[in-house]
């Protein structure tokens, strides 16, 4: 009974790739009139927009098994049949082409979501092989889906997949929205104004990126405000407090910041841009500062004579950051070639796909390809390349060894041609 419970719900959804969608959609008639239509696609008033905004949990489930089991040919068919308008049709088709998986809740179990006094509760919407659920945002809401969950699995044998506190297992999707959070973090810091909103242990507020909160206290003290730390009457730090209770490295960075002599609200700002406002450079260049630090000079790659210093011929060049990126990622072989992708996926030829002579690895297709060496003649004539006998080094550090044998007029004309490659 087992086995044939289990068999009847992993083929419940599966599709007939031989079955043409037509044979059944063309037995259908339209339902859907040009006002009904009309009332579908209308634009959200902003009565609607308020009318949702609501303390309510909306929660995607990855569901195993399930993905790509729906034809949704044949679901496109269907609602165009039944006379629904184009635009209808490519906004369902969207939420059900970018969602994977599948999930039935029983009703009842959760507080529906009401996004006004006379529309139904919703508690789940099922959009073929997805489901997004809705509800309160409580632990005790949560401890319920988590229950749902847990009997689904041992009803279905299917695998429910969540990850409250970012498992290093979950979705892409999910790593990288810990990933952004936790960047977030790392960049935002307190202004001080009056100090009334910051706790001087606990929160980010001293303008230094790598470290911006104050060490552990040198003592025991019952001062927890920055505000503590301010004489009201000059507006100026108590150094004679701040040194007591601080370590040096920090009571320096304290006295360091400006107060206003006007009191206004402490506020929250974007460390890395000297305006205190957000953007997405910044966050990217906070992001890569790691990777950048991991390869700095003294690292493992070094050059024949063992000066590890030739790293600074990649990220002190003058050029763009991303072809700084670009040229460490060819120096440690870890750029999207074939001979990489054959690695991981071993249908994929490593052939190289351009000239079909030879695999695609980073040399060949920075340098010995037969478009890359067409490139490079071609720009002969208006900059100063190295010879071929240069370019055509090879071995592991072949793009350091390179850069080092390259004049200083030249490297960033190296990183420029091997990155328009």
């Amino acid at each position: 009974m087992e086995n044939m419970s289990r068999e009847f719900f992993e083929g419940l959804f599966t599709r007939d790739e031989n079955l043409d969608p037509a044979i059944i959609t063309n037995l259908l008639h339209e339902h859907v009139d040009e006002a009904m239509n009309e009332k579908l696609c209308a634009p959200f008033t902003e009565k609607e927009i308020g009318s949702a905004r609501l303390k309510f949990c909306a929660y995607k489930l990855d569901m195993a098994k399930a993905y790509d089991r729906v034809d949704l040919r044949f679901l496109e068919g269907v609602l165009a049949k039944l006379g629904f308008h184009h635009k209808w049709v490519q906004w369902v088709m969207a939420c059900v082409t970018t969602v994977r998986y599948s999930e039935e809740i029983e009703e009842g179990v959760l507080n529906d979501l009401v996004i006004c006094k006379r529309a139904p509760g919703i508690s789940h919407l099922l959009f073929a092989d997805d489901c997004l659920m809705f509800f309160e945002g409580s632990a005790e809401q949560a401890m319920l889906v988590k229950d749902v969950l847990d009997g689904y699995e041992r009803c279905t044998g299917q695998l429910a997949r969540y990850y409250p506190s970012g498992n290093q297992n979950s979705s892409t999707t999910w790593q990288g929205i810990i990933y952004g959070l936790e960047l977030l973090k790392k960049g935002v810091v307190w202004r001080i104004g009056n100090g009334s909103s910051v706790r001087i242990f606990r929160d980010n507020w001293l303008p230094r990126v790598d470290d911006p909160k104050v060490d552990v206290k040198r003592r025991t003290n019952r001062r927890r405000w920055v505000s503590e730390l301010i004489n009201p009457a000059t507006r100026s730090w108590d150094e004679r407090l701040i040194r007591e209770i601080c370590y040096a490295h920090d009571a320096d960075v304290i006295l360091s910041i400006k107060l206003p002599m006007t009191p206004y609200d402490d506020f929250v700002a974007w460390l890395p841009e000297k305006n205190d406002m957000f953007t997405v450079s910044s966050a990217y260049r906070l992001g890569l500062e790691p990777a950048l630090t991991a390869m700095s000079p003294g690292q493992s790659s070094s050059n024949p004579n063992g000066d590890g210093r030739i790293w600074d011929l990649v990220w002190k060049a003058k050029v763009p950051l991303k072809l700084k990126v670009f040229a460490w990622k060819a120096a440690t072989e870890t750029l999207a070639v074939k001979v990489a992708v054959h690695r991981r996926i071993s249908t994929v030829l490593p052939t190289c796909t351009t000239c079909g002579c030879g695999v695609e690895s980073v040399h060949h297709a920075l340098v010995t390809c037969t478009p890359t060496r067409a490139l490079r003649e071609g720009m002969r004539v208006h900059w100063d390349l190295p010879t071929e006998e240069v370019f055509n080094l090879s071995g592991k550090e072949w793009i350091l060894n390179l850069l080092l044998q390259s004049r200083a007029s030249q490297r960033d004309q190296v990183i420029f041609l091997l990155w328009r490659v």
